[in-house]
This record gives structure tokens, C-alpha cells and sequence, in this order.
């Protein structure tokens, strides 16, 4: 091994992150995985459902490099083999936790690709699809979400999740149709690394 590797001279000094105010941004999205995974799904700590792991970065303004966190459930079933049957409320659960789940994507490539809800050409159904089936594809993304603050617990400090994603046609879209494109331009210049 080299001793390279522990001559920490030039590493970048440890960085304090901001948490972002309640407020809406650009986000550009980041898929995270793990160890255990199931097509870029992560394994919930419930035992029973699979999630959509996103780390999305402010792309502009003053909070620009905040992080916002988030969860979407995609899939459950058992996940560690568990042998406990579920109740019928607990599997209802899920399944609404699905459901929801499928939305909130629904609404980040509408959001990404700037796609009315009420548009369903051929072209715009085929961009509310995830490109080859896999999660990966949207890493890159540019969406325009409401993020919140969750409060810190348990020497936990406070951190951004997104509340909700913006999509055209709701009050909150941009007026101006070209800030998203010159926002997205933007953000592909950043060179940030999502850490895996």
C-alpha cells in the first residue's frame, strides 16, 4: 500500500453544510446505492419495502452546494427474508407508500424534463419513463423543488429533504420557461462527485 494514501497535505479542509431555509431551488439530483441493493433500490430498515435513495444539490443562489435528501419508496415485499406475515392495514401502508412513491418520480422527470401534466404525446410519455429501466439514468437531472429542514434528533444535526417537486402548470414554476434550461446548463458545469 502507499504511503501516499495517508499523506493528507492536499485533501480539502472539512466542510460545514449549510442547511438551506424552507424555500424553493434547482436540485440537481444524485442517485445513491449501497451494498444492498435491488436495481439502485435500497432495502428499507422496515424489512418489507424498497426505496429510491436521492442526494440533490442546490444548483444556484446563495445556498448553492446544500443537499437535500430523499426517499421514495418504489416497491415492497419482503426484503431480509423476514417470515412475519404482514397485517392487511400494514401491507395497505405499503402499497399507499408505493403509490406515492411512483408519483413524487412521475413528478421529478416532469419537473427534469419540463413536461406539462397534461401533456401525453408520444414523446413526453416516453421522458416519463426511466431511460433503460435504470435508476442511475437520472443522476444528472435538473428538477425544481419546495426542500424543508428536518429537525435533528438523536445527535443528529437538522438536514434538507424535499417537501415537494414542482412540475409546469403549478403556481410555483418558474415564469420565465428558459431559467430551467440555463439553470440545468449551469449545473452540468459543476463538477461535483456524488460519492457512492
Amino acid at each position: 500500500m502507499s504511503d501516499d494514501l495517508f499523506d493528507l497535505n492536499d485533501a480539502a479542509t472539512q466542510r460545514d453544510f449549510e442547511v438551506a431555509p424552507h424555500d424553493l431551488y434547482w436540485l440537481r439530483v444524485g442517485v445513491q446505492t449501497g451494498a444492498v441493493a435491488d436495481d439502485h433500490l435500497l432495502a428499507a430498515k422496515n424489512g418489507y419495502t424498497w426505496h429510491l435513495k436521492l442526494k440533490c444539490t442546490v444548483c444556484e443562489g446563495e445556498y448553492a452546494g446544500a443537499v437535500a435528501f430523499d426517499y421514495i419508496t418504489l416497491k415492497y415485499g419482503t426484503v431480509s427474508g423476514l417470515d412475519v406475515p404482514l397485517t392487511a392495514q400494514q401491507e395497505e401502508n405499503y402499497k399507499t407508500a408505493v403509490r406515492m412513491g411512483r408519483s413524487k418520480l412521475h413528478a421529478l422527470l416532469e419537473s427534469a424534463f419540463k413536461i406539462a401534466p397534461d401533456d401525453h404525446s408520444e414523446e413526453a410519455n416516453a421522458k416519463r419513463k426511466v431511460k433503460d429501466n435504470d435508476f442511475l439514468n437520472l443522476n444528472g437531472l435538473v428538477i425544481f423543488a419546495r426542500v424543508d429542514i428536518r429537525r435533528g434528533s438523536n445527535g443528529y444535526k437538522d438536514s434538507n429533504t424535499i417537501d415537494y417537486i414542482i412540475t409546469p402548470g403549478m403556481p410555483e414554476w418558474p415564469i420565465k420557461p428558459t431559467q430551467g434550461k440555463e439553470v440545468a446548463s449551469r449545473a452540468e458545469d459543476l463538477d461535483d462527485t456524488i460519492p457512492f
